[in-house]
C-alpha cells in the first residue's frame, strides 16, 4: 500500500511509488523550479569536475504525436521535418562541448518558430555559467542580427552558418568571382579528430565585414565584426570573435566536425575587407 505523501516529509524510496512519484512530478515541473535545480546541478558538477566552459552548442528540436490538440497546450501542429499531420512540442537545449552535457533547456509549444528560442536559451545558460567569452554555437536561425547583438553585448562570441537569405547570394557570387580574377593567399587547415588521429585537409581564406544591430535593452546601436568563411559547399559562417579569440582554423574546426569532411581538401574562402 502507497506511503501517504507529506509536503514537508523527507523523500525516501516509497515516495517514488507510481501515486507519489505524480505528487513530486507536478512540483518539479514548474519553471521556476526546476530552472532552479538544473541551475544547482550545474554549478555543482562543474565544481567537482572543474568544467571549463568554453563552447556551448544551442539548437531546437521537435518530438511529435498523436495528442489532442487545445489552445493553451504545449503540443501544437507547426512546421515539421516529420510529418506535419501530427501534433508536436519544441525544445531549445543548450549544451556545453565536448561532453555534450545540458546546461539549460526550453520547451515551448509546438507552432513556435526557432529563432524566438535563442535568447532565452542563452539567458537562461548566462545566468548558470556566469563566465564571459564563451562561444555560442548555432544554425543558420541563430543568425538573425537581434540575436547576434544580444550575445555580443553581453560579452560573447557567436559561431554559425549565415542563411542565404537577402544579399547573401550576391555576396557569394562577388567573392568568388574576385577570388578567380585575384587568388588569394590561402590558410592551411590540418583538422585533428576527437580520438587524436589526424583527420582531413583543407586551404581556404575569409573576409570581414561590419555589422550594425540595435540593442533594445539599452537602445543603441552595436558594431559588430563579422568573419565569415565560406567552402566550396556554399556554407558560409559568420562570427564576431576576434583573430586571437577564435583563429580561422578553429572556426573551420568547430562548426564543421571533424567527421564531416572528406578525405581529399576542400577550399574554404578568406578575404579581408
Amino acid at each position: 500500500m502507497p506511503v501517504p505523501f507529506a509536503e514537508d516529509a523527507p523523500l525516501t524510496e516509497p515516495a517514488f511509488f507510481a501515486c507519489e512519484l505524480d505528487i513530486v512530478l507536478s512540483h518539479l515541473s514548474e519553471t521556476g523550479v526546476w530552472q532552479a535545480i538544473e541551475a544547482e546541478l550545474n554549478r555543482r558538477t562543474r565544481r567537482i569536475d572543474r568544467l571549463v566552459p568554453e563552447t556551448v552548442r544551442l539548437d531546437a528540436t521537435t518530438i511529435s504525436g498523436k495528442h489532442l490538440v487545445s489552445e493553451e497546450g504545449l503540443f501544437q501542429f507547426g512546421y515539421s521535418k516529420d510529418d506535419p499531420n501530427l501534433a508536436q512540442v519544441k525544445l531549445m537545449l543548450a549544451s556545453l562541448d565536448p561532453l555534450g552535457m545540458p546546461v539549460a533547456t526550453q520547451v515551448v509549444s509546438g507552432e513556435q518558430a526557432d529563432d524566438g528560442l535563442y535568447i532565452p536559451a542563452f539567458e537562461q545558460s548566462r545566468a548558470t555559467l556566469a563566465e564571459k567569452d564563451v562561444m555560442w554555437v548555432g544554425d543558420c536561425k541563430m543568425g538573425a542580427v537581434a540575436t547576434r547583438s544580444h550575445i555580443h553585448h553581453h560579452q560573447h562570441y557567436y559561431l554559425m552558418p549565415l542563411a542565404r537569405t537577402g544579399q547573401v547570394p550576391e555576396w557569394l557570387a562577388q567573392w568568388l568571382s574576385q577570388m578567380r580574377q585575384v587568388p588569394p593567399d590561402l590558410h592551411q587547415v590540418k583538422t585533428q579528430r576527437y580520438d587524436g588521429a589526424e583527420g582531413a585537409s583543407l586551404s581556404g581564406y575569409g573576409m570581414k565585414r561590419g555589422v550594425e544591430g540595435q540593442i533594445t535593452q539599452v537602445n543603441r546601436h552595436e558594431l559588430k565584426i563579422e568573419q565569415h568563411q565560406q567552402t566550396f559547399g556554399w556554407r558560409v559562417y559568420v562570427s564576431n570573435a576576434p583573430e586571437e579569440r577564435l583563429s580561422f582554423e578553429q572556426a573551420v574546426l568547430t562548426y564543421i566536425g571533424m567527421n564531416g569532411l572528406s578525405n581529399r581538401a576542400s577550399i574554404v574562402s578568406k578575404v579581408s575587407l
